[in-house]
């Protein structure tokens, strides 16, 4: 059933590798899932007393998540990412601005900016490539939960 979904995610994957070519960082999420948007300040800084705006510049509005004067300022939000966005607070002290959304859907699809701006206009721009899940249609009764006898950790790695 997750056959072609981990299909479709090399697929992304080596998509990934060839945006990687024009500056951008790609990041892959299938739907449904949360995925985080990496950005930290280039001088190892507190974020805490920062700005912090991500946006996506194709959008109206274009504010993701907006945080300012040490709170959250989401009055700008586009309602695409209402309830779906979050830093990690405990980081910004660490110079960790990354974005956590929540949910991810097809249309969340596109380049994201971080941009801090007292920080001699540091912006940083991620790609987020989409797949969708696809589920495999089978004639064969299905096999009992065998999930116990599955052991150790996997990750998928791009080739290039």
């Amino acid at each position: 059933m997750r056959i072609y979904s981990v299909c479709m995610l090399c697929s992304l994957i080596i998509i990934s590798s060839t945006a990687s070519d024009t500056g951008v960082q790609p990041i892959v999420a299938l739907v449904g899932d949360d995925v985080i948007l990496p950005c930290t300040l280039r001088h190892t800084v507190s974020a805490v007393h920062q700005s912090v705006e991500w946006q996506r510049p194709d959008l109206k509005p274009k504010e993701v998540h907006l945080y300012r004067d040490e709170k959250d300022d989401l009055v700008l939000q586009n309602p695409v990412f209402r309830g779906r966005t979050s830093l990690f607070k405990e980081e910004l002290e660490n110079g960790n601005t990354s974005l956590k959304l929540t949910r991810v859907k097809l249309s969340d699809a596109g380049n994201y900016t971080c941009y801090i701006p007292l920080l001699d206009h540091q912006k940083t721009i991620i790609q987020l490539l989409v797949g969708e899940s696809t589920h495999l249609l089978t004639t064969q009764t299905p096999l009992g939960d065998r999930s116990h006898e599955i052991k150790g950790e996997f990750n998928v790695k791009s080739i290039a």
